[in-house]
């Protein structure tokens, strides 16, 4: 319980740190970035990590990881969390 408190407090930090600094989420996987697939698998790896631990689709984190790594708007994350967890209920 622990680890996903530190867990979600840091991504907390992140987002609010990022969007107070320059107004906006950068993304760390933009089209064309060497990053891009690399970063696509560990965010994969990620979430069913701690979709294991919580026993749930690990919506908290799906979100950040949308709007960080690939570049999504929030709206457009929220709505790719909702179609990435349906198939678990």
């Amino acid at each position: 319980m622990g680890v996903i408190a530190v867990l979600l407090l840091a991504t907390a930090a992140l987002l609010a740190g990022e969007t107070m600094v320059s107004g906006t989420a950068w993304s760390l996987g933009a089209q064309g970035s060497v990053w891009h697939w690399p970063a696509a698998v560990l965010a994969g790896l990620h979430v069913g990590t701690i979709s294991s631990m919580l026993g749930v689709a690990g919506g908290e984190f799906i979100i950040p990881i949308l709007i960080f790594v690939f570049g999504a708007d929030i709206r457009t994350a929220g709505t790719a969390s909702v179609l990435i967890s349906l198939p678990s209920c």
